[in-house]
């Protein structure tokens, strides 16, 4: 029996099932485990159990008798219910676990953002899961985020809950049938145009929401951080202005998701969902352009030969779907000004380019040096051209 002892706490992570036939052995595996050790609290761990008995609840009274501090954590679901219907949630504390779902061979993946995968895991569901092994906090996080995005008015994808898949957490959305825009265009190229319209109204409508929530994150500061990683690719007078320039964006509350692309957009009966939450923040529309250019436009320029297209569709179809978005975003604006606003955002892009690429791994990213020598040239042209990041 696996067991911990930290700041007095001894907590027993228990497996399997606790039913007439293997309560006698558990309960003598949990004395002989905390026998000599000294405690304050006792925890049981039910995270693997997946059965109880009232053979099993006796075992769990009578250890609660002898220690008055016992608690239990991670019931699963079907556990739990045992624990509510024989009264025992009201008698000891016993905190709910999460359910546990299978990503197996066939679930769709639709779509792949900074933090996870998305996958459809039946027809009205799907459930993101979180790479690395995500901090509750944080995926808790994303969860308030895609609510506070949905009353906001956003079309988004209705969490309404947690799971472990495998060792990884993941978030559970309520979806009815829907498919990315990502496949939908290439299913329809046709109705290239009519999609990007209605991305660029929702795109409007996000952005047109100002949050004044403390608990959003904003952008900015994160952004001027980029700043320290590059500070040894441009000279010092060069570092000054972007300093300088970056210091300078507007301290703005608009609401911006920053990851706005075609795998993280859904159709669903005729509407776009927008999906993949955990980047949703709040700060200048510059940023979400600057999120918007790098997947269209900042990434396939760099990118080697050899690499496929994270969005699934060609260089060609990604520059003109940039090019539409961007055009229709700034509508009325004249050619000039178009090109002045498009400098600005390429400036930001380029210096988020440099720093994703600078930590990178010439194993993981092929052509890495090619790769850099080209943002390198573009940010000393670009600096060289941009006065003001205002948009």
């Amino acid at each position: 029996m696996e067991y911990s002892l930290n700041e007095n706490k001894l907590t027993l992570n228990l497996s399997g099932r606790i039913d007439s036939n293997t309560s006698q052995k558990i309960e003598e595996e949990i004395s002989a485990t905390i026998e000599g050790k000294t405690f304050d609290e006792l925890i049981l761990d039910f995270e693997n159990i997946d059965f109880v008995s009232s053979a099993g609840l006796r075992v769990i009274l009578r250890f609660k008798k002898k220690y008055s501090s016992l608690r239990i954590i991670n019931v699963v679901p079907e556990v739990y219910e045992v624990f509510e219907m024989t009264g025992f949630s009201e008698m000891m504390n016993i905190k709910k676990g999460f359910r546990r779902l299978t990503i197996g061979e066939g679930v769709e993946e639709i779509g792949r953002g900074a933090n996870g995968i998305v996958y459809r895991y039946a027809d009205d569901m799907i459930v993101k899961v979180y790479f690395n092994n995500a901090p509750l906090e944080d995926i808790k996080k994303e969860i308030a985020l895609s609510k506070k995005a949905f009353i906001s008015g956003v079309s988004t994808a209705i969490p309404f809950d947690i799971v472990k898949v495998g060792p990884y957490y993941g978030s559970v959305f309520e979806m009815i049938k829907a498919e990315s825009l990502s496949k939908l265009i290439n299913k329809n190229p046709s109705k290239i145009d009519e999609y990007i319209d209605m991305i660029v109204e929702l795109l409007k409508t996000m952005n047109g929401n100002v949050i004044d929530d403390e608990n959003v994150p904003t952008i900015k500061d994160k952004a001027i951080l980029w700043l320290d990683k590059v500070v040894n690719e441009v000279s010092s007078e060069e570092m000054a202005k972007l300093r300088q320039l970056f210091d300078s964006i507007k301290d703005d509350n608009n609401m911006v998701h920053r990851d706005y692309h075609i795998k993280n957009l859904l159709m669903q009966q005729g509407e776009l969902i927008l999906i993949d939450m955990d980047t949703l923040s709040r700060g200048s529309v510059l940023f979400e352009l600057v999120g918007i250019y790098n997947a269209y436009k900042g990434f396939p320029v760099i990118r080697d030969k050899s690499e496929s297209s994270f969005l699934g569709i060609s260089d060609e179809v990604s520059y003109y779907i940039w090019e539409r978005i961007f055009n229709l975003y700034f509508e009325g604006k004249s050619k000039e000004e178009l090109e002045a606003i498009e400098e600005k955002i390429a400036l930001v892009s380029t210096v988020q380019l440099l720093k994703i690429h600078l930590k990178a791994s010439p194993v993981v990213s092929v052509g890495l040096d090619k790769k850099l020598a080209k943002l390198r040239e573009k940010l000393h042209y670009l600096i060289s051209k941009v006065d003001s990041l205002a948009i």
